[in-house]
């Protein structure tokens, strides 16, 4: 491409305000998505600015490049402004993303928001869990554990099992509630905990695995547990 990680602020500011001349969203999307070289400090009001936009394929863009900065408190106020009610789902999860990778601990509160509210497919809940799970305290970790419950649908389950997958792996209450959920009536949750127990390594569920590789009687799951306690 035109740009790339060395291409001087000078051209890459041409390059940038050439395309945003054009007025074209969508090559405004993808060159702010794709472009070498863009995810530098001095083109922060540029992305301040396509926030702005009326096409969500831009914020988005904008909001991921944004992501690639280090934090900066102007730019927390904007995205925290944009996790409403009138945006359209791709944005907020966006925002929530992006405030997750520069200070997950301080947005919180509105993580914990968006992870109660109903969206289509549960996409809303599965970005704030996944959001929540980069603050490392034991309280959130306590929050996202509750949303295992089988009163959730299973796509905010696989979220919070996904979760306490990748995060979390020094927590013993990580590892129980996944095998607290074993039993369940959904082969799908069953199947991801095994996995998620599989990359935790933590011996302390060696038991239960056991017991439920004894007592299974999905030849499919037998297997995976197995496999997951090969893995111990």
């Amino acid at each position: 491409g035109l740009l790339n990680d060395k291409s001087s602020d000078e051209l890459v500011s041409k390059v940038l305000g050439s395309v945003l001349k054009s007025n074209q969203p969508l090559y405004i999307s993808e060159l702010v998505s794709r472009a070498a070289g863009i995810n530098r400090n001095s083109q922060r009001e540029l992305f301040r600015s396509l926030l702005k936009s009326s096409d969500p394929d831009v914020k988005f863009a904008a909001l991921n490049r944004m992501g690639q900065l280090p934090k900066d408190d102007k730019d927390v106020a904007l995205l925290r402004g944009l996790i409403s009610d009138n945006e359209i789902y791709s944005v907020v999860n966006a925002a929530m993303n992006t405030l997750s990778v520069w200070d997950a601990k301080g947005n919180i509160d509105i993580f914990k928001v968006q992870a109660t509210k109903e969206s289509r497919y549960s996409t809303l809940r599965e970005s704030a869990i996944a959001a929540m799970s980069r603050d490392s305290n034991p309280e959130t970790m306590k929050t996202i554990i509750g949303y295992l419950s089988p009163n959730y649908d299973r796509l905010s389950r696989w979220a919070a099992i996904s979760a306490l997958r990748f995060f979390y792996k020094d927590l013993p209450a990580g590892t129980k509630a996944l095998t607290d959920i074993l039993g369940d009536n959904d082969k799908e949750v069953v199947r991801n905990s095994l996995a998620a127990l599989a990359d935790r390594k933590d011996r302390s569920a060696l038991t239960a695995i056991k017991e439920f590789s004894a007592n299974t009687k999905i030849d499919e799951l037998k297997k995976l547990a197995e496999r997951s306690e090969e893995r111990r």
